[in-house]
């Protein structure tokens, strides 16, 4: 039997997703502008049940440039900062509404008809696809159907 407790590196993921989120709008920024560091990548990966080539993908890195940041244990700039953690912010409101890690894994990664069939965890490399894919979480959590 498979356990259901996240590894490390989807636990310390979590563990700085939710400070982040936690944290005041100047504190967020000041934490975007110093950088994510890299090695949260894996652990965003591991915490959606994806590869890594797919976060790398939707945070708009190279897997080589990942790679050679976590090696050295680098941090992410700017840009990729803020996409993981709006992906990380996702990746919450998707936990709370389904109340379960592994059902909100399944929904992310299964196409949704009310995204045009294609899965909502595909739409997130885009600002216009987070958006959508809160929207629709929004919905689900009110009630609606999505």
């Amino acid at each position: 039997m498979r356990s259901t407790a996240p590894t490390p590196r989807a636990a310390n993921w979590r563990a700085f997703r939710d400070r982040f989120l936690f944290c005041s709008v100047s504190e967020q920024i000041d934490g975007l502008r110093a950088g994510v560091p890299a090695c949260h990548l894996r652990g965003l990966a591991e915490s959606l049940g994806v590869p890594q080539a797919t976060v790398f993908r939707l945070v708009g890195i190279t897997p080589s440039a990942a790679r050679r940041r976590i090696a050295h244990d680098s941090h992410l700039s700017i840009t990729v900062s803020e996409r993981a953690m709006e992906i990380g912010a996702i990746e919450k409101q998707a936990v709370a509404v389904f109340d379960c890690n592994k059902l909100a894994q399944e929904w992310l990664q299964t196409s949704n008809i009310g995204l045009g069939g294609v899965s909502p965890l595909s739409l997130l490399d885009t600002g216009l696809g987070k958006k959508e894919v809160a929207r629709i979480l929004s919905a689900i959590e009110l009630g609606g159907v999505a």
